[in-house]
């Protein structure tokens, strides 16, 4: 991994990243959202070069720039499963400032990848420095991981397997992803229950000022 313009602002962002960044965090200030990107590392990755790794926490939030990586969660014994790819404007990393947990699934360059890197450093002083700018931000990703909840539930109950070799790796990728029959509607409501008290810290603090 290679940083470059280490703490150096970035005069342009495109439109199509603003925008991405956007959706993912839809309740920041045009500003803020525009100060986080200009603000970002550029990191560079070579083909099969690990950026985050499964159980431990990413050190930021991530913004592809160019490339595309790979998504990859371990499974029973030494089993591996690609869930899905990334490519330009995906973003991944955020979801580790809501919940406080490890990284789910690796991410791994497929090809050379470029990526703006909002360090963690940077957002935990934005965090503790101004207050407003952390229920916005807490709010964002409160909304995103339900709107992601929704779009998932949907798909699992839309989806059957025709095959039986599609069933034996539907039912294999169920039990890595945490949809499967070995808990998948704990996990999901554990999901639900801490998207809930996020929603309703921020609803608290906002009726509070």
């Amino acid at each position: 991994m290679k940083v470059v313009n280490l703490n150096a602002l970035r005069p342009y962002i495109a439109d199509d990243l603003k925008q991405s960044f956007g959706r993912v965090f839809s309740r920041l200030l045009a500003e803020e959202e525009s100060f986080l990107l200009k603000s970002a590392d550029t990191r560079l990755y070579e083909p099969d070069e690990l950026i985050v790794e499964e159980g431990k926490r990413p050190d930021g939030i991530f913004v592809i720039e160019k490339g595309s990586v790979r998504v990859i969660r371990r499974g029973q014994g030494d089993k591996r499963f690609e869930i899905t790819n990334l490519d330009r404007g995906d973003i991944f990393g955020e979801m580790a400032f809501l919940d406080d947990a490890p990284a789910s699934a690796s991410i791994l360059a497929e090809t050379e990848v470029q990526v703006l890197c909002i360090t963690e450093n940077m957002i935990r002083a934005l965090l503790r420095g101004d207050p407003t700018f952390g229920r916005r931000f807490y709010h964002s990703l409160a909304l995103t991981l339900a709107a992601r909840l929704r779009a998932t539930t949907h798909w699992h109950i839309d989806y059957t397997p025709r095959s039986a070799e599609d069933r034996r790796s539907w039912f294999e990728r169920r039990v890595v992803d945490g949809s499967g029959p070995d808990g998948v509607e704990r996990r999901a409501q554990e999901r639900r229950s801490m998207v809930d008290r996020r929603l309703s810290l921020v609803a608290k603090d906002e009726k509070g000022d």
